[in-house]
């Protein structure tokens, strides 16, 4: 959101930086436009290149600098030449961050939530273009066209730090296929599939010398529970017999519980296997399930 707000300046005023800095027609904004578009075909295989030095967070800030820089230069140069190099060098770089944010959306999303995660962030892309549009028109009709690329470019160079602060997951060894590994529920009779809230307990037993890095194991299981679908969680231990330790989880429905069997991916399972390898019992750790029989 914050690159496509600051990015979006250029398309929105390259048309008047065409007409009044450089002193073009409608044929030379076809040009500039045109030569663009060259440099995004050129980007693809510099992007090609750098994917296979650099990671994925490197790739977008950089890609991410030297379009805030191009930014600064378009607003600062008003010769054609040195405007038509600038806008090929931002062709590359937009072509750069948009094919390595779209790259991430999906490698990062495993299947069952893959399109509503690309809806989400094509609500920003288009939603931060039009809102940063607006309002960059609004400074430009306040400060200037000039102005205000050099403004944008600023504020896309400051904007890089939240990318220091959020980065992309390293995804060399996250598999994300559905793991298939959950067997379903043994029950005594039919829950009705709109039933719930229902509840999920798991039963382990723990040596006390290992309860912190249990917990630590936990800590990341309650991420996998959570995004699957979990309302609630927690760990509670029993005051009687203290190395049993039991996990509970909340889902809304009985349905919503069944589609968390088939969401788990592969690299969920390798969190849930961590966690259950500090279980000291002889039979696996007990997976009871309760089913909400009273409204309200």
């Amino acid at each position: 959101m914050t690159f496509i707000f600051f990015a979006s300046a250029i398309w929105a005023l390259l048309p008047l930086l065409v007409r009044n800095q450089l002193g073009l027609g409608a044929s030379g904004y076809g040009l500039v436009l045109g030569v663009t578009g060259l440099g995004s075909a050129a980007g693809i295989t510099v992007l090609e290149r750098a994917r296979q030095r650099y990671t994925t967070n490197q790739v977008v800030l950089g890609a991410s600098a030297l379009f805030a820089a191009v930014l600064v230069v378009l607003g600062t140069v008003h010769v054609v030449a040195v405007a038509l190099v600038a806008v090929a060098v931002g062709g590359i770089a937009w072509i750069s961050v948009l094919s390595s944010l779209n790259t991430a959306v999906q490698t990062l999303s495993p299947e069952w939530v893959r399109a509503r995660t690309l809806s989400v962030y094509m609500l920003f892309f288009l939603g931060g273009m039009a809102i940063g549009g607006l309002a960059w028109g609004a400074v430009a009709d306040y400060l200037g066209t000039p102005e205000t690329l050099v403004v944008a470019g600023a504020g896309l160079f400051v904007g890089l730090v939240g990318a220091i602060r959020w980065r992309f997951p390293v995804t060399d060894d996250l598999d994300l296929r559905p793991s298939a590994h959950w067997p379903d529920p043994e029950t005594a009779f039919d829950p009705n599939p709109e039933s719930g809230p229902v509840l999920v307990s798991v039963e382990y037993r723990i040596d006390p010398t290992t309860t912190v890095e249990f917990f630590d194991a936990m800590r990341e299981l309650e991420t996998v529970r959570r995004r699957n679908g979990a309302r609630y969680w927690g760990v509670f231990r029993d005051t009687t017999t203290p190395d049993r330790y039991v996990e509970v989880y909340l889902t809304g429905t009985w349905m919503a519980h069944l589609r968390e069997h088939e969401r788990v991916s592969v690299a969920d399972r390798e969190i849930q296997e961590r966690a259950s390898s500090f279980h000291v019992g002889e039979e696996p750790p007990t997976v009871s399930h309760f089913v909400s029989e009273m409204d309200g």
